[in-house]
């Protein structure tokens, strides 16, 4: 009888460190300077799955690919979108992928931030970045986050000609990544 009863009680503990399959969706906020003004945009993900193991509930691992169409960054400036799909050669790089495969610090989870490594890909070129997990919520079936980076332009290798031949963009474009995830 102590054994049931032992058993009843550790089961949910063993079903929720199992691997599951969670449906995520995202919004990329970016943010870039000029000589003449400061400039944003966002783009939303495409709708994505994530494998989220929690045997540690307070350090999930999860693993996900999240991408974006580069048609659909909008910056709200239709020349400047325009200028955006060029240097971002949208025609034979249509899609921006961001891989990740971390196990989330403690501390992210417990209200801080902390860093995961993410696979980044930029005109077809993979780029290992630091990412900051911060804003972990929970909420019934839900989980909500952000994660923050910054893109070089030039080491990324996209180039954005002059505008009048004075007006520049800086190089470092900040990104946010506000991401929700939902389990099964």
């Amino acid at each position: 009888m102590i054994r049931v009863i032992l058993a009843l009680f550790l089961l949910p503990l063993a079903a929720s460190a199992a691997p599951e399959t969670w449906r995520g969706e995202a919004l990329a906020v970016f943010e870039g300077t000029s000589t003449l003004h400061d400039w944003s945009g966002k783009v939303p993900a495409k709708p994505f799955s994530a494998t989220v193991e929690a045997a540690d509930p307070k350090s999930p691992h999860i693993a996900a690919v999240l991408q974006v169409a580069v048609a659909e960054m909008d910056t709200d400036d239709e020349g400047r979108d325009e200028n955006l799909r060029k240097a971002m050669r949208a025609e034979e790089h249509s899609r921006i992928l961001g891989k990740v495969s971390a196990r989330i610090p403690r501390e992210v989870v417990q209200g801080s931030s902390g860093k995961v490594p993410i696979v980044l890909t930029l005109l077809g070129k993979e780029t290992v970045i630091e990412g900051t997990i911060e804003n972990w919520r929970e909420s019934g079936k839900q989980v909500t986050f952000e994660c923050g980076f910054g893109v070089s332009l030039k080491a990324s290798g996209i180039e954005i000609p002059p505008f009048l031949f004075f007006i520049r963009v800086g190089d470092e474009i900040k990104v946010r990544v506000r991401v929700a995830l939902t389990r099964p």
